[in-house]
């Protein structure tokens, strides 16, 4: 006799329960699982900062809302996508201004017709600290603190590319940066060019993105400056290059990827009172060539100080990521407002990209 299996389907609140033969079954619940990461963001007041939400689903395919419960004021989000059809999305977190400096739970919340809520929560650290960008002219001022102390600590000169990096209240300006590479082509030196540039706050890093030309040669790129410690202030130089131009051929200065500027008229006027290559220390001559033949270095500077025309100009030490040709050059002069001192990084050719880090000290 073939025995016949008889099978009952009852409804269930959140399941369907299978009767078959004495033995039954539960069919699994739709729903979504949420998770954050990281689990602690931290973001200084009028920034912005950012998370990744991964959502696991059960049986369960359909659209996902996400939203705040009860963010603090001040705290907006943004959801990218919105709604969430996938498994995972973007959480960005902007905290105004008026958010007073300490730690908040953050809870988000999914929801969808069908299944029960999901949440997961993130430890929101705020930051008192802030950067602050002001264009005066053609020079745009960086400043950090918060309330109404914001020391000026860098400075870009949006004429020429020249960028100077300040090491806090107390010290002085002194030796730049010269964003744009300087080369020598048809017998003559090409520094320095206009600039456009825009800027954001990433993850607590004042970005300047900038782009300039000089020639055929077209630059873009950006100057990423952390935030100041007590003694320094450091920054990181991207830069890519297209087109194409004749160089000289001039050994050590053909085309000078990393440059920096100063002054030093005398031994007792100056913003920089010697040259450094990978530690060693070299005298600025009154004129001509700091070293000849160049040396081969990763890390090139000028040493600061306290002269009788400037109080505490700051050293500014550029690192490379692959050893370069270091030389430099000083021009006579007797004004301390011009810049006679010319320390670099040089190739015989075009660098396409180029990357170092700067650091401005006490």
């Amino acid at each position: 006799m073939q025995r016949i299996a008889r099978c009952i389907v009852l409804p269930g609140a959140s399941a369907l329960l299978s009767v078959c033969g004495g033995s039954e079954a539960t069919l699994q619940a739709p729903a979504v699982a949420l998770t954050v990461a990281p689990s602690t963001l931290t973001v200084q007041v009028g920034a912005s900062g950012a998370a990744t939400l991964m959502l696991a689903r059960t049986t369960f395919a359909g659209a996902v809302t996400l939203s705040l419960v009860s963010p603090p004021a001040g705290v907006t989000s943004v959801f990218t996508p919105a709604p969430v059809t996938g498994t995972g999305a973007t959480l960005t977190l902007s905290v105004a201004s008026s958010v007073a400096p300490g730690n908040y739970t953050i809870t988000i919340r999914g929801t969808a017709p069908g299944i029960s809520d999901a949440t997961a929560s993130l430890v929101l650290t705020v930051l008192g600290s802030a950067w602050s960008v002001t264009r005066s002219g053609n020079t745009l001022e960086l400043a950090y603190g918060s309330g109404t102390n914001f020391p000026q600590y860098a400075s870009l000169h949006l004429k020429d590319s020249y960028f100077r990096l300040n090491p806090g209240p107390g010290s002085g300006w002194g030796t730049s940066i010269i964003l744009l590479p300087a080369f020598w082509s048809g017998g003559q030196l090409f520094q320095g060019s206009p600039l456009t540039y825009t800027s954001s706050i990433q993850n607590n890093d004042m970005i300047i993105a900038f782009s300039g030309s000089i020639l055929s040669l077209q630059f873009s790129g950006s100057v990423r400056v952390s935030p100041p410690t007590a003694t320094s202030i450091a920054a990181d130089v991207t830069i890519s290059v297209g087109g194409n131009v004749a160089l000289d051929t001039r050994p050590g200065e053909a085309f000078q990827f990393a440059k920096l500027s100063s002054m030093h008229i005398s031994a007792t006027r100056w913003d920089a009172q010697s040259a450094l290559v990978d530690g060693s220390s070299y005298a600025i001559p009154a004129q001509q060539w700091i070293l000849n033949p160049p040396a081969t270095g990763r890390t090139f500077g000028l040493l600061g100080g306290t002269s009788a025309w400037k109080t505490l100009a700051p050293t500014i030490e550029v690192t490379l990521d692959q050893p370069g040709q270091i030389t430099g050059w000083v021009t006579p002069s007797a004004d301390p407002n011009d810049d006679n001192v010319g320390l670099w990084a040089a190739t015989a050719t075009i660098v396409r990209q180029i990357h170092y880090s700067v650091v401005a000290r006490r």
